[in-house]
């Protein structure tokens, strides 16, 4: 029987650590061991410092990224998100099969702008997805014309028929170009509101791959419901609106406080672990190191 692959960590720590990043991210650090990807998660130490450990942990670790996972249960319970400082080619669907036996069966990795890098789903083997890489927009290539067949002769032959027009063959590229520039906008608009990221991007992804299957009215309509999105909702008359700039500006400032926070403690931990090494009670400081903050 063949022996189990180092994957970074334990299954079971692997799965308890993600599952607990559904009410708040955990840091993470990823990276290549020969063919396979590796990937170490932690509550407590910041995610520079998570790769320095997984770097020491497997010698000669290709493309080391580190930064957040985070599972939004309420867009995708499956879906493990990664938000890392660089992409690395062909990772995700690795990263996939590293994350088997987790229950997490979807992987997208994503810059710390918002841009999608790489999204495989349950349905795309590693061999896909280092083909694709599940960048947005990517745009697909038009199918070959086929030429009209004209009536057969008395020998039973088709003829072409040169003077019968040709049936209307679907041309991407100015859907594609349409896509590329309503995602420029997208990635605009995430930053200033960060909450709606997920749905906006879930859409983008959508309307590549209705692109990709060469199928243009839906491609068209998913290209129309990611412009619907971005311009908003619709506003109800009859009912008192709140003010999107406030609540905005103080959800931005509610963010940036509590992570000002996280990291002063995440320091104040790390300190006193090292200077309290081998004094026999970690675990004491781990509980009171790390407190359970609410999602936003």
């Amino acid at each position: 029987m063949a022996a189990e692959v180092d994957r970074g960590m334990e299954v079971a720590d692997m799965k308890r650590l993600l599952s607990k990043s559904k009410t708040e991210p955990v840091n993470a650090a990823v990276g290549l061991d020969g063919k396979n990807a590796v990937m170490m998660l932690d509550k407590i130490k910041q995610p520079k410092a998570v790769s320095k450990l997984l770097e020491g942990k497997f010698d000669g670790l290709k493309n080391p990224r580190w930064g957040t996972a985070f599972v939004d249960i309420d867009a995708d319970p499956k879906l493990v998100i990664l938000t890392l400082n660089r992409a690395a080619s062909g990772m995700g669907a690795k990263l996939k099969k590293t994350l088997k036996g987790t229950g997490f069966s979807k992987i997208r990795i994503q810059l710390e702008d918002g841009t999608i890098a790489e999204d495989v789903g349950e349905e795309e083997t590693e061999e896909e997805g280092e083909e694709q890489g599940h960048g947005i927009p990517e745009a697909p290539v038009a199918p070959e014309p086929v030429a009209a067949q004209g009536p057969a002769d008395q020998q039973g032959e088709a003829k072409p028929a040169e003077t019968q027009t040709q049936e209307h063959a679907f041309d991407p590229a100015a859907l594609t170009k349409r896509l590329t520039g309503v995602v420029k906008r997208m990635m605009d608009y995430v930053k200033t509101a960060p909450d709606r990221a997920n749905e906006l991007k879930d859409l983008a992804t959508k309307a590549q791959v209705a692109l990709k299957g060469t199928d243009e009215q839906a491609a068209t309509q998913a290209v129309d419901a990611l412009e619907k999105a971005l311009a908003g909702p619709q506003k109800d008359t009859g009912a008192v609106t709140k003010n999107p700039v406030v609540l905005q500006k103080s959800r931005l400032a509610w963010v940036a406080a509590r992570k000002r926070v996280e990291d002063e403690i995440g320091k104040l931990h790390e300190a006193m672990s090292k200077h309290y090494d081998g004094h026999g009670f970690g675990a004491d400081l781990d509980k009171v190191s790390n407190p359970r903050w609410s999602r936003s």
